[in-house]
């Protein structure tokens, strides 16, 4: 049954363009089923590791988002260099995500 399932956590994104604040995401992250990747995208979100093997902070703060389609999706969380040809996790610079069933 449903209620045999833990809550899920929830982060959040704060949008801005420029210095102009246009609105919150708010993301439920599974993490029954992606532990790994759950805490990973948690603590980008919340900035609490520190530095990355990159020597980058370890938080999405001021990440811009490299690829906009409008009414469909964004792109973002190139944490090293901004435009989705890198990245940098709280586990080093790559981990084995679980596949879904």
């Amino acid at each position: 049954s449903d209620s045999a399932l833990p809550s899920n956590p929830h982060v959040f994104l704060d949008v801005r363009i420029g210095e102009e604040f246009v609105g919150r995401i708010v993301i439920e992250l599974f993490r029954h089923l992606q532990p790994q990747t759950s805490e990973n995208f948690r603590l980008l979100c919340t900035g609490e590791k520190g530095l990355g093997v990159n020597k980058v902070p370890l938080h999405y703060k001021g990440c811009k988002f490299h690829k906009i389609m409008p009414k469909f999706m964004v792109q973002g969380g190139d944490i090293t260099h901004g435009d989705g040809t890198g990245g940098d996790s709280i586990y080093g610079r790559f981990f084995l995500m679980r596949t879904f069933r």
